[in-house]
């Protein structure tokens, strides 16, 4: 019923029973995003995952390298990045995090062990193989590979322990074999045209025509900087922190630095103008507005505006059916994205933006987590290490693999980064721990 006059609607009982039987639930309606180079669909993703993108961010679809320019109703926007490195690994929902205390844990386990190697003649050091079987409750040819990896990041650089940060500074792309580096560029088809039209490049007569756009010029000589941020607090911690890293780094250089969350850290990819100095990594891990600055960073994403289409639906301020028929989830997410814009300019503190905000920081990111690690950084003084490495260090080895990963020319990308990995072994100095003993680095 409508009383015009005081401006009220008062639903009948019957309609609001219907309504709230027909759309009551928590479960989210999962959808695939086309993604749209210019008026070409070149396939979908799945919704979850293009909601975690930022625009800049590069991820692979069907083996080519694309950047993300916008995200619309179920559409992404792409542009070719062909031969950049992805900054996003693969979806993996199914992913077990690492928890608090087993994170905890191997903290400890690198204090104690770092002690006991300072303690003593690092020739000595494989003595130290039983003790870390018994200390991990291992079999011995496990802890002896345990020690190896340690000892080699000992030498290389320092093992990261609860008393400091580490964080290590490596210049340009490490050397990659062969089947793991990008995948050329496919042309699909060839046909005759005298004046080429834009997106196809003329070659001795023949067009070359591909379906999204020319082959790429190659890129300038500059070499990125890779950072390794060894913040062992989970992979749900590691995403809040590097989000506000990365977007104080931004405003500190200008540029969009590009971060790679993992649960034994993050890794910070920047240009040559971003380069970070000792003196900045205070301005960086500063706990004050940590919260208002990770909220922030999250209005420049799709995440936040995700998790309000499930409060709004859980909030029955949008229906997933009306009248009998179930909406799609375009019509869905084009309904929730339309109450977002009205309320985040009009209402920013109403109860489903709190909600979104809270389900983002506290389910999907672990911004609790990261806020006392910068508040526990600060009040116990702890130093934060910048290390300048010449090879991506072992401790480092699982974090690069994450940003890397998703670039491999196979398949099976396990099998590859195995294969890599004791390449890379090899060229550290191979199994005998003794040989691998270069000069450290100085700490700045």
């Amino acid at each position: 019923m409508i009383d015009a006059a005081r401006g009220v609607y008062e639903a009948r009982a019957g309609a609001v029973r219907r309504d709230f039987l027909q759309n009551i639930g928590t479960i989210l309606n999962e959808g695939v995003v086309r993604v749209v180079l210019r008026s070409t669909q070149l396939g979908t993703v799945e919704e979850g995952f293009i909601s975690q993108l930022r625009p800049g961010d590069v991820f692979m679809l069907a083996g080519r390298a694309l950047r993300l320019e916008g995200v619309g109703m179920m559409e992404a926007r792409v542009v070719r990045a062909d031969g950049a490195t992805p900054t996003v690994p693969r979806w993996g929902a199914n992913k077990m995090p690492l928890s608090n205390r087993v994170g905890r844990e191997i903290v400890a386990f690198r204090g104690e062990l770092l002690a006991r190697l300072e303690a003593m003649d690092f020739n000595q050091s494989p003595a130290l193989i039983p003790w870390i079987a018994e200390r991990l409750e291992c079999e011995e040819p496990n802890a002896a590979i345990i020690f190896r990896i340690h000892a080699a990041q000992h030498q290389i650089s320092e093992i990261p322990t609860a008393d400091f940060l580490l964080v290590e500074e490596l210049i340009g792309e490490p050397e990659l074999p062969a089947e793991a580096r990008l995948k050329p560029p496919k042309e699909n088809r060839l046909r005759r045209n005298p004046k080429p039209p834009q997106g196809e490049l003329h070659l001795a007569g023949l067009t070359v025509a591909s379906k999204i756009g020319p082959p790429p010029i190659p890129p300038a000589l500059a070499k990125p900087r890779y950072y390794f941020f060894h913040s062992l607090i989970g992979r749900a911690a590691n995403d809040a922190l590097a989000r506000v890293v990365a977007l104080r780094l931004s405003r500190l250089r200008g540029g969009n630095a590009v971060s790679t969350p993992d649960d034994y850290g993050f890794v910070l990819t920047v240009s040559e103008e971003q380069r970070l100095t000792a003196a900045d990594l205070p301005i960086l891990f500063a706990p004050e507005n940590f919260l208002a600055e990770l909220d922030e960073s999250l209005s420049r994403s799709n995440l936040l505006k995700y998790h309000f289409r499930s409060a709004a639906q859980t909030g029955l301020m949008v229906y997933r059916n009306y009248f009998g028929e179930s909406k799609s989830a375009r019509k869905l997410q084009w309904s929730a994205e339309v109450i977002f814009n009205v309320l985040a300019q009009y209402e920013p503190d109403h109860v489903l933006l709190r909600e979104a905000r809270r389900d983002t920081m506290h389910s999907f990111l672990d911004a609790p987590g990261a806020a006392a690690f910068l508040a526990d950084l600060q009040s116990q003084r702890r130093p934060i290490r910048l290390r300048p490495v010449t090879d991506v260090p072992p401790l480092s080895f699982g974090m690069y693999a994450t940003k890397i990963k998703e670039a491999l020319l196979v398949e099976d990308p396990r099998e590859t980064l195995e294969r890599l990995y004791h390449q890379w072994w090899t060229r550290l100095g191979g199994e005998d721990t003794a040989e691998v003993q270069p000069t450290r680095p100085a700490v700045t």
